[in-house]
């Protein structure tokens, strides 16, 4: 895994121990990292550089798509509560 922990200040053995706390889960949508080609990212605070978790590269990317903005995301949220959202349907077929 290719982490760049500096950047952030973080050793190998902090963000192992972030990772055992999030049980290997994005803290955003829950999925495990299993579930991705990649690592976990290390999700930060831009303006003053703290560590808030990791984060899919998904969840990672669609945050900073709404600049860390909670305004933009709440209007986000309020555009699809009244306009619909997307379900994937869920299928027990193999």
């Amino acid at each position: 895994k290719k982490l760049n922990l500096k950047k952030y200040g973080l050793t190998l053995k902090e963000y192992d121990d972030l990772y055992k706390f999030q049980n290997g889960c994005c803290a955003l949508c829950g999925m495990h990292e299993r579930h991705f080609n990649r690592a976990l990212h290390v999700d930060h605070n831009h303006r003053n550089g703290k560590v808030r978790g990791l984060l899919c590269f998904d969840c990672n990317t669609g945050l900073g798509k709404f600049y860390d903005d909670p305004e933009l995301l709440r209007a986000a949220i309020r555009y699809l509560d009244l306009n619909g959202f997307y379900v994937p349907e869920i299928s027990n077929k193999e």
